[in-house]
């Protein structure tokens, strides 16, 4: 649970400050007037060692309220400073020059303070290293997807992964590869602001190079707060190379606290026009609940013909959205994994698909070959009447 403490002489806004904090599960501590001295403020809040220090900004209280701000920093305390006023005021950049992170204007909405809350306490917040992966709809090969993005980043190109199975509802990860969870996500939740290096050892499962931390475990069901997957992302960030989240087909609070940090937010979509008329769908939930037009795309999984020969353009228009990588249908390679409780093989046409993939994650190019047209063409006029490619219905 995130501690706080509000400093401030404006009785409407120190209240709805206190049941925004309430609903986020951040404990207010105390509530300190600006106009005592400052010296007194200054000990009674670095006694407290709140994590976030809610300071009002209102032109009345602004000098008191920077001269703490100053005060606390040269006291090197690690508090976070958000401002919060009536009214934009002219001394804004005062503000943020003296150490305030964030600054809110009345009227607060919930969204909107999350969203604050979320920017102060991830400033650094350019780290490429998060990407979501969710279906259109269910059976889209989402899980999959993210399973053999993840093993080829570990295995082949030698970067640290980890895993984060986010479908409460399903979790077939530790069926697919045939392991009995430590742990699960819910855990890791709620013990989210406790957790460090030897008690995450205790929560991830290592197969197969990657560590996953699976959504059914010992536990899976609790209260979970919405700033609890910030906190594990935050922790998870600084420890791993790359932070993979296979997400549930609806587009919820925890796929909007992913897609907050991601760099990608995926919408897995095989070529039939239901399945692209639902992408199209969750492209726009994505983009109402904040995730920025760079992180939406698109992979085009199961096509039947060479992803090097796919003409992307068409599905981009039926889906609205950019297409990140193309996948080719390999339902025997898929199904001999799954009995090998493995990944996918790297020398099928999928597994390599699978590679450029994860080469485009890891900053690598990794170009999939162009098939022999020649060849290509030959076994086409022997084995089918007609050139067999996926339809594309463009609305």
């Amino acid at each position: 649970m995130l501690k706080g403490i509000i400093a401030g002489e404006t009785p409407e806004l120190i209240a709805r400050l206190k049941s925004l904090c309430g609903a986020l599960d951040i404990a207010v501590q105390k509530t300190v007037d600006l106009q005592d001295p400052s010296e007194a403020v200054v000990r009674l809040v670095s006694s407290y060692r709140a994590d976030i220090l809610f300071v009002d900004l209102n032109p009345a209280n602004l000098p008191s309220a920077l001269e703490l701000v100053k005060r606390l920093q040269v006291n090197r305390s690690t508090t976070t400073f958000v401002g919060f006023a009536n009214a934009p005021f002219a001394d804004e950049r005062a503000a943020l020059e003296a150490g305030v992170s964030q600054i809110m204007v009345a009227p607060f909405e919930e969204r909107d303070f999350l969203q604050t809350i979320r920017l102060a306490l991830d400033q650094q917040k350019t780290d490429p290293s998060v990407h979501g992966f969710l279906p259109a709809k269910g059976g889209s090969g989402a899980t999959i997807t993210a399973l053999n993005t993840a093993t080829c980043l570990a295995q082949v190109l030698d970067k640290k992964v980890l895993l984060i199975e986010a479908d409460f509802y399903s979790g077939t990860l530790p069926l697919l590869l045939n392991f009995k969870p430590q742990a699960s996500l819910m855990e890791a939740l709620e013990t989210s602001e406790m957790l460090d290096d030897r008690s995450w050892l205790t929560m991830v499962t290592n197969t197969h190079g990657v560590d996953i931390l699976a959504a059914w475990g010992p536990r899976t069901a609790g209260q979970d707060s919405p700033l609890n997957f910030d906190r594990l992302l935050g922790f998870a960030k600084k420890r791993y190379d790359i932070v993979i989240v296979d997400l549930p087909e609806v587009v919820d609070r925890v796929t909007e606290a992913v897609s907050y940090h991601a760099k990608n937010m995926f919408v897995v979509s095989t070529p039939e026009p239901i399945c692209m008329e639902v992408a199209r769908r969750r492209l726009r939930q994505l983009e109402a609940r904040g995730t920025k037009a760079s992180a939406r795309r698109v992979i085009l999984n199961r096509v039947l013909q060479h992803p090097a020969t796919v003409e992307v353009e068409a599905y981009e228009k039926a889906m609205s959205g950019k297409i990140a990588a193309v996948l080719p249908n390999d339902y025997a390679v898929i199904q001999e994994s799954i009995a090998g409780t493995g990944p996918v093989s790297l020398d099928s046409l999928l597994g390599k698909a699978y590679l450029t993939l994860a080469g485009s994650l890891a900053g690598q190019d990794i170009p999939l070959q162009r098939p022999d047209n020649t060849f290509t063409a030959s076994l086409r006029n022997l084995f089918s009447p007609k050139k067999r490619t996926d339809p594309v219905r463009v609305a």
